[in-house]
């Protein structure tokens, strides 16, 4: 993908990550006061997979855009049969190479081919995919945070179990990521082809049973462990490095790490 299409994809999805983190924490706020419920698991869970749907609205056009910039030159490998490459023989077709880059030619294949509703073509697979790969995130990351402090404070000399708490954030995110990658890796693989391939779901539906079958819950699946592993590692670091330089002093003994 060149350089300087690759904003196209980047800035939006960055902005995703942006608002999810928000709405996230205002909604865990929320659940926890009026449902009084106090299990930061649940509360997470919860706020997490609401989160991953006001997400969506962002994400789904730039991952559709992204698709289709990444299969590009090789389009009828990606997208099963000739009938399902209308955006990039439309791209390639256009003439405008010089003129525009490579993110707005296919923008500008989509918005041709299919209108606005393409650009959110699998949206209802995406919030399949997404609202129960959130909630097993987060369900599965306060877990093992507890599991992991148990442990130091047994094991450790420091029984307050604050020494190496964003080591153990951490790692707790790459323990959520993988999970969650092995749990919804079929939800993944239905939700790619649906946007690529531009068929319905009663069709993709077949088609992933008559060609995959129980492959489906492998295919692309150690690729995808080892991307969630480390982004979700990754993506905690920050996210509880930049919360411990937010928050106030007076507010750091109501905040749930």
């Amino acid at each position: 993908m060149p350089l300087e299409d690759q904003y196209w994809v980047t800035i939006p999805q960055l902005y995703a990550s942006f608002v999810y983190s928000t709405v996230y924490e205002g909604l865990r706020n929320v659940i926890s006061k009026t449902f009084d419920i106090r299990s930061p698991p649940i509360v997470s869970a919860l706020a997490g997979g609401a989160a991953s749907t006001t997400t969506q609205l962002i994400f789904v056009p730039t991952d559709i855009v992204a698709q289709y910039m990444m299969i590009y030159n090789n389009p009828q490998s990606f997208a099963g049969s000739i009938k399902n490459v209308g955006v990039t023989d439309c791209v390639r077709n256009d003439g405008l190479e010089k003129r525009l880059t490579l993110g707005l030619r296919v923008i500008r294949a989509i918005y041709i081919l299919d209108g606005l509703s393409g650009f959110y073509r699998g949206f209802f697979s995406s919030l399949l995919l997404y609202i129960p790969s959130s909630m097993v995130f987060w369900g599965t990351y306060y877990n093992a945070l507890n599991l992991l402090t148990k442990l130091e404070m047994k094991f450790s000399s420091d029984k307050s179990g604050e020494g190496n708490l964003l080591k153990r954030q951490a790692c707790s995110g790459a323990i959520g990521g993988i999970t969650a990658a092995i749990c919804t890796n079929p939800l993944e693989v239905l939700r790619i082809r649906i946007q690529v391939h531009r068929t319905g779901y009663v069709e993709t539906f077949r088609r992933l049973y008559a060609y995959e079958g129980i492959r489906v819950f492998t295919k692309g699946l150690a690729p995808r462990v080892i991307n969630n592993g480390i982004y979700s590692f990754l993506i905690m670091l920050g996210y509880e490095s930049v919360k411990r330089i937010a928050i106030k002093d007076e507010l750091a003994g109501a905040v749930t790490w």
